[in-house]
């Protein structure tokens, strides 16, 4: 683990926004401020919120694009597969607040987030924290109010994969027909897909097509976009209670949200996040 008094330190800058130069200070600001003991994970309660400070277990490039950050799961905090936190880190701009998606199931022991590499100071930061390290998450919140029971229509673009994974990671969605419509720029950079792939084989009920601009060595692809026509192809092969999930950048959400109503499918069978 790594040394308490600079966890102390990065936990103190986190939830009281200044710096204190002393680690050794901050650890004792830090036992005053939780009254906790710094070997197990931290919870402070606020009464507009409650935030758990976790720490990085590791963090991984699994696409050309994409990073994956892995966390420990703090006591107390529990999840629904699809939900998201807000993660606060410390950057040269200041302390920055994101909200994220959790990418895996809630049955696991860890947390795990995934985002595209960029140039922001948000992501340059949460990429490059090494193990031990401190992180700030809120208590989760939004959902795709998934059903298990009715079959699922699964529309993700890029990142937007990263709730899906956790709900087809999850026990209680393990019976659920699922269909997923996967969209990336390119077939030689697809986040996850050789466990979705592994999943396809393995699982009769689940289904992948993956739409992409460009496919420079073939493969399994469709080229083009999910656009009305495309979708309306999708619901003429779709069982009739299905529910529309889609997940994935603002204008890719409420354009297909609306191409969705405009095709006949009801509000109460749409669910979106972006």
């Amino acid at each position: 683990m790594k040394n308490k008094s600079v966890l102390a330190l990065q936990i103190f800058s986190l939830f009281v926004g200044i710096q204190i130069s002393s680690p050794a200070r901050a650890e004792v600001l830090c036992r005053d401020l939780f009254s906790a003991d710094l070997n197990a994970s931290l919870t402070l309660e606020t009464p507009e919120a409650k935030n758990f400070i976790t720490q990085v277990i590791s963090v991984e490039k699994i696409s050309d694009s994409t990073g994956l950050i892995r966390l420990t799961k703090p006591q107390g905090f529990n999840f629904k597969a699809g939900q998201a936190v807000s993660i606060s880190i410390n950057t040269p701009d200041g302390i920055q607040n994101r909200f994220m998606s959790i990418a895996n199931s809630p049955n696991q022991n860890y947390l795990e987030f995934a985002m595209r590499y960029s140039e922001s100071a948000f992501k340059t930061v949460l990429l490059s924290l090494k193990s031990g390290d401190a992180v700030s998450i809120g208590a989760p919140l939004g959902h795709l109010n998934f059903n298990p029971v009715q079959p699922a229509i699964m529309i993700a673009g890029g990142i937007g994969i990263t709730p899906f994974r956790s709900i087809w990671q999850d026990p209680k969605s393990q019976n659920t027909q699922m269909t997923l419509f996967y969209s990336n720029r390119s077939s030689t950079d697809v986040p996850f897909q050789n466990e979705i792939d592994q999943l396809a084989k393995t699982q009769s009920n689940f289904h992948v097509n993956y739409i992409v601009n460009e496919a420079p060595n073939g493969g399994p692809y469709i080229i083009g976009t999910i656009d009305k026509a495309y979708l309306s192809d999708v619901i003429s092969h779709s069982p009739s209670n299905a529910i529309y999930y889609v997940v994935g950048s603002p204008p890719m959400v409420t354009a297909i949200k609306a191409e969705l109503a405009e095709l006949g499918i009801p509000a109460d069978r749409i669910s979106a996040d972006m």
